[in-house]
């Protein structure tokens, strides 16, 4: 069914709001910043990179993450995935982002801006309003895990989550093994364990992946993200 000029509007109107909420400010001065990268493994083998930069002025959070996957299978990619991703924070909420998804072909978008005391969200999944104070799957923060709903970055819809902490343990990177805190999320998010060390820096996740564990790991630390949050 066509959309209607209201409907058109409405949608254009949003997606030019989230580009400005996006775009402005790009000129004030920092006060710090920091990236980190990581490396995913499926099992044994590297197949792709997923990086994290975070930048923090008065308040204001801006997160850019790009993540790029690639499975080869005898010298040819049977697999192909790409995220190219931006937020904006104010104080702890969520003020707008846009990512667009390239999986293996099947595009997915979503932007997003907040409207009083909502989110407005136009995506591939959802488009809509989503209330109170939502985080995303981008994952960095650990502020995220008291948070019962999440706006999948991947299409826009938002996901009521669980979050169970399930103690503490070693968890590899790159540079050798932390002690990190294992926080199971479920509800209607995808299977996901997040691990954040006891500084609650964000060192990686793992789930279940075409019969075997993928990970997360960090390949290059950087400096504290979590210094950079502001609530």
């Amino acid at each position: 069914m066509p959309l209607g000029r209201k409907e058109l509007g409405r949608r254009e109107l949003l997606l030019a709001g989230a580009a400005l909420a996006l775009g402005a400010g790009g000129a004030a001065a920092r006060t710090a910043s920091s990236r980190r990268e990581f490396a995913l493994y499926h099992g044994d083998t590297r197949i792709g990179t997923k990086s994290l930069a975070v930048a923090q002025s008065e308040g204001q959070v801006d997160v850019q993450l790009t993540l790029d996957v690639a499975v080869r299978m005898f010298g040819l990619t049977v697999y192909r995935q790409t995220v190219e991703a931006r937020e904006r924070w104010q104080e702890g909420r969520l003020v707008a982002a846009e990512a667009a998804t390239n999986a293996n072909g099947k595009r997915m978008s979503m932007r997003a801006r907040r409207e009083g005391d909502a989110v407005a969200v136009d995506g591939s999944a959802f488009s809509g309003h989503v209330s109170g104070n939502p985080a995303t799957t981008s994952y960095w923060s650990p502020a995220f895990l008291s948070r019962g709903v999440w706006i999948d970055l991947a299409h826009g819809r938002p996901l009521r989550v669980t979050a169970r902490n399930l103690g503490v343990e070693r968890f590899p990177t790159v540079t050798g093994s932390v002690e990190a805190a294992r926080w199971r999320i479920g509800g209607e998010a995808d299977p996901v364990d997040l691990f954040f060390d006891g500084s609650g820096e964000w060192v990686g996740n793992e789930f279940q992946a075409a019969g075997d564990t993928a990970r997360f790991v960090v390949a290059e630390r950087g400096r504290s993200l979590t210094a950079l949050w502001v609530e």
